[in-house]
């Protein structure tokens, strides 16, 4: 049935997390590629975008082209970026293979890690504040001392619009907020 009141959610929508309370567990959020698979101190004092994905998801391969296009942009302005992805058939071998290809194929320059088996409970855990990942993908913006500040739970890609532009605008704002503090 038609429902005229449906509408897209904002496509830049976050949950804000109280600033310096939680970091996040890197040896979780690895934790298939392996428990030191993410050195945290790669990070130190930079801005950093965490995505977690899955190579299975439509909308993950639209941020992912996203992350790739303007990470250049991001470095040189004091932002990383770093992907976990969340595999379904899941074993250790395929889910590391399949992060390969991935990251072969779209030419992805920054680090992209294992997390371990589809699950939006077990994506969630290396974030103690978040009960389940709503979507795949879901970007969480750490600040430059370890800190999650937001959270964005789905991604608008170009076929979106304006609601596109709005979220490569309101990222844009929101990072350098970010690295000037």
């Amino acid at each position: 049935s038609y429902d005229a009141s449906a509408s897209i959610p904002h496509p830049f929508e976050v949950i804000e997390v109280e600033e310096g309370e939680h970091k996040p567990y890197f040896d979780l959020l690895g934790a298939g590629s392996g428990p030191d698979a993410i050195d945290p101190f790669n990070y130190k004092d930079k801005v950093l975008l965490i995505q977690v994905f899955g190579t299975w998801c439509p909308n993950s391969f639209d941020q992912t082209n996203y992350l790739t296009e303007h990470y250049e942009e991001f470095r040189n302005s004091g932002v990383e970026v770093l992907s976990a992805a969340f595999e379904p058939n899941y074993s250790r071998e395929y889910g590391l293979r399949r992060i390969e290809e991935y990251k072969n194929d779209m030419n992805i320059p920054y680090e992209v890690v294992l997390g371990g088996r589809l699950s939006k409970v077990q994506a969630a855990l290396p974030f103690p504040f978040i009960d389940k990942i709503n979507a795949f993908p879901t970007l969480v913006i750490v600040d430059k001392n370890g800190y999650v500040r937001k959270v964005q739970s789905y991604f608008n890609g170009p076929a979106t619009g304006q609601f596109y532009q709005d979220f490569d605008l309101q990222l844009k704002e929101i990072l350098k907020e970010l690295t000037e503090e």
